[in-house]
């Protein structure tokens, strides 16, 4: 039963990640979650007799943790990480070589994860493109598309922000082709750092996995070695005796390397989350949006949809309204559509119709994350003269 624990134990913090990374990544301030966590504190406050007092110190501290700039989240990744390599060190490779695994995986598995910690380390200390007043032209390389984007200045900052960047709240500035801040990093995550952050994704999966399939082999071997599958297990309290079945083998296996199958659940799992992540972003990738936009498309679309809605009914009032003899149709109580939004809706029959300017192919869309525009040398414009112009400037 111990064994069980430390597996549910394991299960317990993989669950706990993937919370923390739901509500960083996947909800809002105006979500249904948060509301209904807003309303319990609320009831709290009101049973409680310290409520109010408990409510705040939670409050502060849930605002420390998700929305200021903090290392909790980068001391848990290495953590968990460093206490995985810990648990392969002594472990699993004691039990190397094997039927399944060579001796060798030693010292692979240890690159893998040398590697892995040198990506995470990249990712946090590259900065992704801090727009300021003296570089602002760096970060002017993309076209306003007219849709999300158009000219306007930060309301913080006074720049004119160029296309797809967004002011950042946690760090207080505007950042070049923002994706999403992300706690594990520490950082927000934007044109200049996206590919390293790429890179960290898959080196994470890439060392779970490795983690995963290496202890499943392990654990594989130990059972053939030892022919439990064959063997008969005794029941210590009634000495009843009964052949093996892959649970009985499974529950020893569990009971006798706890740490090790503990370790091996969460690799699997949480590698199953970050490949997840990683897919998505290579997918964004390819499509040349970021995570900020890809919720902007589906805004702005709704926009666009009411925008519709709104100037068909104008029409339909002012028909009705010019066959019953009138002069105008009152129309006060429809929201006032913005002039680009107008020009946009009256453009489009399909709302499919709308796409992302930045989209240029796969290739290319993948060139501009690894390649980004802001690093890229200016060319230098090659300018000759020909013989003829020189003597007509010296005439």
């Amino acid at each position: 039963m111990a064994g069980w624990g430390i597996v549910l134990v394991s299960l317990s913090i993989c669950a706990a990640i993937t919370g923390i990374f739901y509500i960083l990544m996947c909800t809002r301030s105006d979500s249904a979650a948060n509301q209904f966590l807003s309303n319990i504190t609320t009831v709290f406050e009101a049973w409680c007799p310290f409520g109010t007092r408990i409510v705040a110190l939670s409050k502060r501290a849930f605002h420390y943790f998700f929305w200021e700039r903090n290392p909790l989240l980068q001391i848990l990744y290495l953590t968990l990480i460093c206490g995985g390599w810990l648990v392969g060190v002594f472990e699993v490779f004691p039990k190397l070589p094997n039927l399944y695994l060579a001796d060798y995986h030693r010292y692979t598995f240890t690159l893998v994860f040398a590697l892995t910690v040198g990506s995470f380390y990249v990712v946090c200390s590259t900065p992704p493109g801090y727009i300021t007043k003296s570089n602002v032209r760096k970060y002017s390389k993309y076209p306003y598309d007219m849709m999300m984007y158009v000219p306007k200045r930060c309301r913080t900052t006074n720049i004119l922000k160029p296309a797809r960047s967004k002011y950042c709240n946690i760090m207080k500035a505007n950042v070049a082709r923002f994706d999403h801040y992300c706690g594990w990093v520490a950082q927000p995550v934007g044109e200049e750092n996206y590919r390293y952050f790429l890179v960290f994704l898959f080196m994470t999966f890439s060392m779970l996995a490795y983690a995963t399939v290496g202890i499943a082999l392990t654990a594989l071997s130990i059972v053939k070695e030892k022919g439990l599958l064959g063997a008969t297990f005794i029941n210590r309290h009634t000495g009843e005796r009964f052949p093996a079945t892959k649970m009985m083998v499974l529950n020893w296996i569990i009971a006798n390397d706890n740490l090790m199958m503990a370790a091996g659940v969460m690799a699997f799992v949480m590698g199953i989350v970050v490949f997840a992540f990683f897919m998505y972003h290579l997918y964004l990738a390819s499509q040349n949006l970021t995570t900020n936009e890809s919720y902007k498309w589906s805004e702005f679309k709704e926009s666009i949809a009411a925008a519709k809605e709104i100037m068909e009914l104008r029409v339909l009032r002012e028909r009705d309204a010019r066959a019953n003899g009138k002069d105008s149709a009152d129309t006060s109580d429809l929201p006032v559509v913005p002039d680009r939004y107008k020009a946009i809706a009256a453009a489009t029959n399909d709302l499919n119709d709308l796409h992302n300017v930045y989209d240029r192919g796969v290739w290319a869309n993948l060139s501009e994350v690894f390649f980004p525009r802001s690093l890229r040398a200016p060319p230098v414009p090659s300018v000759r003269v020909s013989r003829s112009q020189g003597v007509k400037k010296r005439q």
